[in-house]
């Protein structure tokens, strides 16, 4: 959709802004995605994009259950959305 093919140019501009700082995870990750509070966002609606997006980029390896051991969405004091991968 339009809402989405943006929302995806927005995060590969704000991702090559921080290029220098990333690094792969190979293996089993946890993840906490922070979305701003505001709007009307559903918390279920962001996870499949930012995960999607993670494995895109090779900032994770997949998204599957034996890479994704945990998923936290929460809503917070955030522009936009932030984007926490550690190693699991």
């Amino acid at each position: 959709s339009g809402p989405y093919e943006r929302w995806k140019k927005a995060a590969d501009d704000m991702l090559w802004q921080q290029k220098r700082a990333m690094q792969k995870i190979d293996g089993p990750v946890h993840v906490v995605l922070t979305v701003e509070d505001k709007g009307r966002i559903d918390a279920d609606n962001c996870g499949k994009c930012v995960l999607d997006f993670c494995v895109r980029h090779e900032i994770i390896a997949d998204d599957r259950r034996e890479i994704v051991r945990k998923l936290t969405i929460q809503f917070g004091d955030v522009q936009g959305c932030q984007v926490e991968v550690t190693a699991a």
